[in-house]
């Protein structure tokens, strides 16, 4: 192989190193987001059903106990509510972060999967056959279920000039 060749097998294992760190990226990010959403719903439902209990007892209790404690089960319910309100809005903004997050990543997964590809085509002849197939083992490793059907115009017009240049160097 020349220096050129290596240089491209070098750029192509770079690339796939990118890209495994991005899928870890995304499945982390997947795994935040859920545990943000589970915690939101178990919060809201563990306070529905708290509230609830909670009133059902307070009607039980009778009427004297009722005008005692009124106004301290107001406030409490009160201040237990903006509390378990912004737990939400918290958790809320959280998840949107995550999201933005993930959004981003997922399009850099796009970029970089486009690019291995236009790599892979044009290093495919200067790679045995051992290297041809931990390359493929290594992509089918990469987990990425976030994908777009977009693809950019910059990864796309990469790839046209990528193989374009090689097609060049093949007829000359």
């Amino acid at each position: 192989m020349t220096n050129t060749e290596d240089a491209r097998v070098n750029e192509l294992e770079e690339l796939i190193k990118l890209a495994e760190s991005v899928s870890g990226k995304i499945e982390t990010l997947n795994n935040r987001r859920k545990k943000l959403l589970l915690t939101t719903i178990y919060t809201f439902i563990s306070t529905a059903l708290l509230l609830f209990f909670a009133f059902l007892a307070f009607i039980r209790q009778g009427s004297e106990f009722a005008q005692q404690y009124s106004i301290l089960a107001t406030v409490l319910f009160i201040a237990f509510t903006v509390f378990i309100s912004y737990r939400i809005l918290n958790a809320n903004s959280e998840i949107k972060s995550v999201q933005s997050n993930l959004e981003s990543e997922s399009s850099i997964m796009l970029s970089l999967l486009d690019m291995i590809h236009a790599h892979k085509e044009i290093t495919s002849s200067e790679l045995s056959l051992v290297k041809r197939a931990i390359v493929e083992m290594r992509l089918s490793r990469i987990k990425f279920s976030g994908a777009k059907n977009k693809k950019s115009e910059k990864t796309e017009t990469y790839s046209s000039k990528i193989i374009g240049e090689q097609k060049l160097r093949n007829a000359g």
